[in-house]
């Protein structure tokens, strides 16, 4: 007789655990149902339009040069090429130059005349935006002249992206 109550006892453990488990899925098909998290949108044209106005709300136009110096690396380097400036839209109060490492350099554009200080860095890129605000340049004094031999241009490539300020005043 007791071996009887014994085993079930045992069983007992067993149905409770089964009981849990069909509770448990029961329980996420109920959210399933609910939520429907398989369905698609109504009308996912509407998606595409929300995503194409913002786009245009808030998206910048930015343009980057790369420029890979040929000569040994120099402190500070200036250099004229007004096919540069007509062609990237650059100008003294929307340009930003970067190392390789994504480090800001002081750099300054005066008419067509670019100055930066290269930090003794091979190469930077030259970032052109309407919405980038240049960071005010320190003299940039006593900087090697390079000529078209002594530097190579990269491809001008314009990237659409959003701006976090044009972002803010459209959250506000």
């Amino acid at each position: 007789m007791d071996k009887i109550k014994s085993k079930t006892k045992k069983a007992q453990g067993h149905i409770e655990v089964i009981i849990s488990f069909v509770i448990f899925l029961g329980f996420l098909v109920f959210l399933v149902i609910i939520f429907e998290p398989f369905k698609s949108p109504t009308n996912p044209g509407i998606v595409d339009s929300v995503l194409v106005n913002l786009d245009k709300k808030v998206g910048v136009s930015v343009k980057t040069i790369s420029i890979n110096l040929n000569a040994p690396p120099i402190r500070c380097i200036r250099f004229d090429n007004p096919n540069l400036t007509a062609d990237s839209g650059c100008t003294p109060t929307t340009i930003i130059v970067k190392d390789k490492d994504e480090k800001v350099l002081d750099s300054k554009l005066d008419n067509s005349m670019f100055f930066v200080n290269t930090n003794n860095q091979k190469f930077f890129t030259i970032y052109c935006g309407s919405s980038l605000e240049a960071i005010p340049p320190l003299p940039l004094i006593g900087c090697t002249e390079l000529t078209n031999v002594n530097y190579s241009l990269g491809i001008i490539v314009e990237k659409n992206l959003w701006s976090m300020e044009k972002l803010n005043l459209f959250d506000s």
